[in-house]
């Protein structure tokens, strides 16, 4: 159940997602065909996913789309975030060099074919700094695998639910069944 405090066009979004999103698990999609999901029916659901999983410390929170490329951007708070997610304060280093709301953009590249896909990042800012290397490894370990352990970044993985194929363009995230 949604929170009542969404608005009402908050909330229809994320059902209207998650009906499409069950009938791919239950592989009720008929062979060939594309599930459209339109780029603010996924900001929504993405938004709304945070209040029902109550994440909190991230803010603002927008994506642009592009052909299989994202630019996702929001105000983030990592100490919120950690708190809320793993249920205790951040250590000392994050004390020390996230303390306060900070403006991050990633950039990402989607790759998807015969039923695999992948998700790279492209460059990762935080208040304008380039994040890399081992630093950039340290926040995806501590703010996202902490949170999705299952999660593979830079990485290839099988696609589930007979999807074939996934695709990003400018305005929506495509879908073919196998």
């Amino acid at each position: 159940m949604l929170p009542a405090g969404l608005p009402r066009a908050l909330r229809a979004a994320p059902r209207s997602m998650r009906a499409k999103l069950d009938a791919i698990e239950n592989k009720q999609v008929p062979s060939g065909e594309t599930i459209h999901f339109a780029r603010q029916e996924l900001l929504d659901y993405a938004r709304e996913e945070l209040v029902r999983n109550k994440v909190s410390g991230i803010r603002n929170a927008n994506f642009v789309l592009a052909n299989n490329y994202a630019t996702c951007s929001a105000s983030i708070d990592f100490h919120r975030v950690q708190e809320s997610v793993q249920g205790r304060p951040p250590g000392m280093l994050s004390r020390l060099l996230l303390s306060g709301e900070r403006d991050v953009e990633v950039e990402l590249r989607l790759s998807s074919e015969r039923g695999w896909c992948r998700v790279d990042v492209l460059s990762v800012e935080v208040d304008g700094w380039d994040v890399s290397g081992r630093a950039l490894d340290w926040l995806i370990d501590n703010y996202v695998k902490s949170r999705y352990p299952r999660a593979k970044i830079n990485a290839w993985f099988e696609l589930e639910s007979n999807i074939k194929q996934v695709a990003l363009t400018p305005a929506e995230l495509k879908v073919l069944i196998a």
